[in-house]
């Protein structure tokens, strides 16, 4: 969708058994990214560092490094160190998206990206419980907002939609949470613009 010429739309999405033959699940994503962004598909082996104090170099900044991350393919500009969209050996899927908060800012210092914040969900996570558990330090205490929906994490972190999607989806959703369902909105980025979110 776009507005004049302002592109807007950008929305991850995912479609699950009996809706899909053969028992996939599959996940997809678009995105409003800048058109003449280079946008690399990479793959990211496994790795096992006994150091756990070693360090990662994120787009901005530097976070410590966990000692085992996970085979994944992710979508990313070529420009920055984290991905669009990923997903890894375990069936962990995150997509990013974009919600246009009112909480100011707290600090102007370097911090890290949401698309960061993929990729750091995405290569040390097997469960959707373990990503939570990683992303966690990397709040430092600060403000986050979390939604279940689909037995998976909809983590609104710094102002970002992280969407974990785990093979117990549809078992978990229906014993487990609650789900919110938005009205009259075009797609995830414009529901902080409407009164469009209801709760079940």
């Amino acid at each position: 969708m776009s507005d004049g010429n302002l592109p807007y739309s950008c929305d991850t999405f995912v479609v699950l058994p009996p809706l899909t033959d053969s028992n996939f699940r599959i996940f997809a994503k678009n995105s409003d990214r800048p058109a003449n962004e280079v946008q690399e598909i990479i793959f990211v082996s496994n790795e096992h560092t006994s150091d756990n104090k070693d360090y990662v170099q994120c787009t901005h900044i530097q976070v410590p490094q966990i000692s085992t991350t996970y085979r994944c393919i992710l979508s990313k500009p070529a420009w920055c160190w984290g991905a669009e969209m990923g997903a890894n050996e375990h069936g962990i899927c995150i997509g990013n998206e974009a919600v246009f908060s009112k909480v100011p800012y707290e600090t102007r210092k370097p911090a890290l990206t949401g698309l960061d914040v993929v990729r750091m969900g995405n290569c040390p996570t097997c469960l959707p419980e373990q990503a939570n558990k990683n992303l966690d330090p990397l709040c430092h205490g600060k403000r986050k907002w979390i939604v279940f929906i689909l037995s998976s994490l909809v983590t609104f972190l710094c102002g970002l939609i992280i969407l974990l999607i785990y093979y117990k989806v549809q078992e978990l959703f229906i014993k487990r949470h609650r789900i919110r369902r938005s009205t009259k909105t075009k797609n995830v980025s414009q529901l902080n613009k409407r009164n469009s979110i209801i709760q079940c």
